[in-house]
């Protein structure tokens, strides 16, 4: 009869009823191995792989429990904006438009008609501003000599200074957990679904091909990306890569800079 060999990287009986009981915890209870594993690595934990989690909640009966959910993490969005006629439901943005200045750039204003595809107004302006937004919107109202009392309007990252920093945009994109601050304590929060679904997979996607391309020409150049690598499973350096892009494009459009692929921030200088 043919003995199996526990592999030397086996799970012990002890650590298998530490995994256990964080499984079963208040804290951690409604949440899926798939959402935990990541939770406890934004803490810099790695206790096992989300297979490993799984394969415990069946051995021991647990996947078929009730999870109590803990609704203040719940940060979906609970309304669906439907626009059935025209006027109803409006889409803005602010498009950087090159000029023939390199590095100046002027901010073309678009207010769309979600149902008609029709542009109801636009215009160009040298600055991001929520004024001249608010300006231009109400004036597309007065063109149209409708009443705007119940319109929905709609913008994703409009302007980049309607966020404090990078990692709020990060957080609405739901590429890490939201954050509260009280009383010098900081506390973390669910993971948003409130973004854009197509963007947060083409960042995540986007760092995983940054990945495979760097280990293709063997880069170690990055640093920081190849002791992730190290260290971490390769989805979870990929969101964090993806983490890091974002707030790079923040600190961009923000600021309005032009990306220099050689920029090395000021505390690494000195």
């Amino acid at each position: 009869m043919r003995t199996h060999r526990r592999p030397a990287n086996a799970l012990s009986p002890r650590e298998e009823a530490q995994l256990i009981e964080l499984m079963m915890s208040t804290r951690f209870a409604h949440l899926s191995p798939k959402q935990l594993v990541p939770q406890l690595a934004d803490r810099g934990l790695y206790l096992a792989s989300e297979s490993t989690f799984y394969r415990l909640q069946r051995r021991h009966g647990l996947r078929g429990r009730r999870r109590v959910i803990a609704r203040t993490d719940v940060s979906r969005a609970t309304r669906l904006h439907r626009a059935v006629g025209p006027n109803q439901v409006w889409s803005w943005d602010i498009t950087w438009l090159a000029t023939t200045i390199r590095g100046v750039y002027l901010h073309l204003y678009l207010v769309l008609d979600v149902w008609s595809r029709r542009i109801v107004g636009w215009c160009i302006a040298e600055r991001g501003s929520a004024e001249i937004a608010a300006e231009l919107i109400t004036h597309a109202c007065r063109e149209g000599n409708f009443d705007p009392k119940g319109l929905v309007l709609h913008s994703e990252i409009a302007d980049a200074r309607s966020f404090d920093n990078g990692r709020q945009v990060s957080a609405w994109l739901g590429l890490v957990p939201r954050q509260n601050s009280s009383g010098g304590k900081s506390t973390l929060l669910g993971i948003s679904k409130r973004g854009d679904v197509y963007l947060r997979t083409l960042l995540i996607h986007g760092a995983r091909s940054a990945i495979l391309a760097a280990r293709r020409r063997n880069d170690n150049k990055n640093g920081w990306l190849a002791n992730l690598l190290n260290r971490r499973h390769p989805n979870l350096a990929a969101v964090a890569l993806a983490n890091k892009n974002v707030r790079t494009v923040w600190a961009l459009l923000a600021h309005g800079r032009n990306f220099n692929p050689n920029y090395v921030p000021a505390r690494a200088a000195t």
